[in-house]
């Protein structure tokens, strides 16, 4: 499976992301940061820095810059 972030980066689990503010079929209350854990339905799956996991659109998933 290729999941494509909104750069057009290629996402794999265990990279550090940012996931922006929620769109409308999105349930968490802001953006965060933190790491894919796997793919569901053609979704992200992020897990927040608390441990609580996500389903979001790639479209809304870019690489967290650690430079």
């Amino acid at each position: 499976m290729n999941i494509k972030g909104k750069n057009g980066e290629s996402l794999s689990i265990g990279l550090s992301v940012e996931v922006g503010d929620p769109l409308e079929d999105e349930i968490h209350n802001h953006g965060f940061s933190g790491t894919v854990d796997g793919f569901r339905n053609g979704n992200v799956v992020v897990a927040d820095m608390d441990g609580e996991f996500f389903e979001v659109s790639p479209s809304n998933v870019s690489l967290l810059d650690e430079g």
